[in-house]
């Protein structure tokens, strides 16, 4: 539960009601509410499965309204406007009856399996198979990567779990089967097969930017969201804000060629300095709603001061979980969210650290393996002509070598009071332990009297997943709306934000 500005409790689901599948975890009530707001369902129950050994898949069971038909296809259309790609089920069963246990709960153990046509029908949708032998190619690379399939040349990577460390080792793979040195903002902006396979192939290339369109929008009246760096976090936000809303991320990677030759004494006005001059291609003057996560909050800070120097207003300053120094977290911190949430928090962050390990041994190892091919080869032409030279670098080992840069620019940063409206959003993770020297430190850059201060359950890594997305997204949403000049006001209803304020009461 949370409490509401007006005082009311707002019931949020149980938290046993949560499956882990493919690295995601997944907060069964959030879909079930997104079901429940579908005219034709009377009743909507979601469960994970593992019919068959190693193929775990959520299965929803679908109780139409007396007359009704359902169209599986609208459904599944009506529940992507609201949930990211993993929340959509695998399987649709359509019954006539929910089994029920005595004391009058449905009873999940006498759900059926879903018969393989329901399952065919759940995954065609959006799904467009490989048509080109490189589009096949980029579909082997993608579900080995991701370790899922089917992949579909529509689906977007971010959506699908990848981020930047993945994305890393999927450049990797392209350049060894491709010969193509394909840039972190290059995957960034293409992020489908259908949309990276003619790159490939040939065709032109766009010129860099640092920014990239996750949502176009359709209400020209809002003012677009900027979100530094967190692509991938980003990439769900924009989903889950809807149509109505213009959402672009600012990749540090766009700037890795015009960066490079001062990366040795790069500071983060130099980078926001690039920011601004790509983002004002896509909005030429302010007011300007900026975005962050975590670390990220130092960049932020210099990028809503440059504009300010520039001339022009920030409207949004929006921090999600702002942390300076994640280094030198105090033991103390632990042992109190240990007290507060018990052993499920200290389950989550050594999940967390191992996904972490893991990703990244697989890219070092993949990284090393294609330095040594170059390295050779560089070797080998040399030996034959004196003439020939080794191989310049990749796009990659540039982007590598700026985000060291942009690691030393942001240490090296001092935050200075910032003078405009902030509005901070706190996990009850980082607003338990606020009165931290961690926190205090954040919370002084901000005048308590232009801040705004709000707290979405959940922890710090799980923010940008359900139920907490939703919460986080519907006061992104309302800040966005106050700071566009010519937005009408409006009475937001539950549905708006189904995911933060409608949950299943049977889950009680």
């Amino acid at each position: 539960m949370r409490y509401l500005d007006n005082g009311e409790l707002e019931y949020l689901g149980r938290i046993d009601n949560q499956v882990k599948i493919r690295g995601f975890r997944i907060e069964l009530g959030g879909i079930e509410a997104r079901l429940a707001q579908h005219p034709s369902l009377e009743d909507g129950i979601v469960m994970a499965r593992e019919d068959q050994p190693g193929q775990k898949q959520l299965v929803a069971y679908l109780l139409p309204k007396a007359g009704q038909r359902i169209n599986l296809e609208a459904l599944r259309q009506h529940l992507s406007k609201a949930l990211p790609h993993y929340m959509i089920p695998a399987a649709f069963v359509v019954l006539d009856v929910l089994p029920m246990t005595p004391s009058g709960k449905v009873d999940r153990k006498a759900l059926p399996a879903p018969a393989l046509e329901e399952a065919v029908l759940a995954s065609e949708g959006d799904f467009v198979a490989p048509s080109t032998k490189t589009e096949q190619q980029l579909v082997q690379i993608w579900e080995a990567l991701l370790q899922r399939s089917p992949v579909g040349v529509s689906d977007n990577f971010l959506e699908l779990g990848g981020d930047s460390l993945l994305a890393m080792g999927l450049i990797l793979q392209i350049e060894q089967q491709f010969g193509h040195r394909l840039s972190l903002s290059g995957l960034f902006q293409h992020p489908t097969i259908a949309s990276l396979a003619p790159l490939l192939e040939g065709a032109a290339i766009a010129p860099k930017t640092c920014v990239m369109s996750l949502s176009t929008g359709t209400d020209s009246s809002r003012l677009p969201l900027f979100f530094v760096n967190c692509a991938q976090d980003a990439s769900g936000v924009a989903r889950q804000l809807g149509d109505r809303y213009r959402v672009y991320g600012l990749n540090l990677f766009g700037a890795s060629e015009r960066l490079y030759a001062i990366r040795d004494r790069l500071t983060l006005t130099d980078l926001a300095q690039v920011f601004i001059a790509d983002l004002r291609q896509v909005q030429p003057q302010g007011p300007y709603c900026l975005a962050s996560y975590c670390g990220d909050t130092r960049l932020l800070l210099e990028l809503a001061e440059e504009l300010r120097r520039q001339g022009e207003t920030v409207g949004l300053l929006a921090m999600i979980d702002p942390w300076w120094d994640q280094s030198s977290i105090p033991l103390a911190y632990h042992l109190n969210t240990l007290k507060h949430f018990g052993g499920d928090y200290l389950v989550e962050k050594v999940k967390h650290r191992l996904g972490l390990v893991q990703k990244r041994l697989s890219w070092m190892g993949d990284r090393l393996s294609a330095q040594f091919r170059r390295r050779f080869a560089g070797s080998l032409s040399g030996s034959l002509s004196g003439s020939i030279s080794a191989p310049e670098s990749s796009a990659l080992e540039l982007d590598i070598a700026l985000f060291s840069a942009f690691e030393r620019a942001t240490r090296a940063y001092q935050p200075q009071p910032y003078g405009g409206p902030s509005l901070i959003l706190l996990s009850e993770e980082l607003h338990l332990n606020r009165a931290t020297a961690i926190e205090q430190d954040v919370l002084a850059t901000f005048p308590s009297e232009q801040r705004q201060l709000k707290v979405v359950p959940g922890y710090h890594q799980n923010l940008f997943q359900p139920p907490s997305l939703g919460i986080l997204v519907q006061h992104l949403g309302e800040a966005i709306d106050r700071a566009s000049p010519a937005t009408e006001r409006i009475q937001r209803s539950p549905e708006r934000w189904p995911s933060a304020r409608r949950q299943s009461q049977r889950n009680a």
